[in-house]
């Protein structure tokens, strides 16, 4: 096999510039989570948790700092109309926007559902529980600006809990985030949507060379590749451009 040619560094060995503009991103909210947390009973964070989306709560757990099925282990299976599918609008569903003080038209934002955790000891347990899922959707695999609200078409999902879980959210997930990456401006400060971590566990599995120093792979490999590092917060851990 011929020797691969690489091209020239840009700048030599610890003559780099220092980085000018920084890569930011919505997804595995700081206030959101703990708040959720704080909100439910035990059992029923560990019932989240333990479902068929739970792998975000998971990953919140470990504290990572900054695809497919692959990486994360959810359902990427293909749907017609993959961000609007048909929901019947209830009494039931308008009443639980209501509870949560979010306008009907849309899906809630990730302010709305972090206020929402402090008076959920009202709401029934289902109704905790969806709060719980709307919280891994709009904190994870939305990821927007905190302010922003969510996709209505999808939320309105929660209404059924197993209908909610059994959704392709893995492929949700990747297009949001595909059309965050493709549609950013690089000649500033940009923030990406979408669940962004999912490429640096990506780029730890398939370049395991540029991990090293970096974080630290769990012991046994756990699946899915999503949870099998831990990353460390700070600046040898965070992605920037120069």
């Amino acid at each position: 096999m011929d020797k691969l040619d690489f091209p020239q560094r840009l700048y030599s060995v610890g003559q780099e510039p220092f980085p000018n503009k920084s890569i930011a991103y919505y997804s595995n909210d700081s206030k959101l989570f703990p708040a959720l947390k704080e909100a439910l009973e035990a059992d029923e964070w560990e019932e989240l948790k333990n479902s068929r989306v739970g792998v975000f709560i998971e990953f919140h757990e470990m504290k990572f700092g900054w695809a497919s099925r692959l990486i994360t282990g959810l359902n990427c299976e293909y749907v017609k109309n993959l961000e609007n599918p048909l929901v019947e609008v209830t009494a039931d569903m308008k009443a639980f926007w209501a509870q949560m003080g979010v306008n009907f038209d849309r899906g809630p934002s990730i302010d709305e559902l972090t206020a929402a955790c402090q008076m959920c000891r009202t709401l029934s347990r289902d109704d905790r529980l969806r709060l719980g899922y709307l919280a891994i959707y709009a904190g994870f695999i939305e990821a927007r600006r905190t302010s922003s609200p969510t996709r209505a078409s999808l939320a309105r999902l929660v209404m059924d809990l197993d209908a909610f879980e059994d959704y392709p959210w893995g492929r949700v997930a990747f297009k949001f985030l595909m059309e965050s990456v493709k549609g950013v401006d690089l000649t500033k400060t940009y923030a990406i949507e979408g669940f962004v971590q999912v490429l640096q566990v990506w780029v730890y599995c398939c370049l395991p060379q540029l991990r090293l120093g970096m974080v630290s792979p769990i012991e046994g490999s756990p699946t899915p590749p999503l949870l099998a590092f831990l990353g460390a917060k700070g600046r040898e851990d965070s992605v920037r451009i120069s």
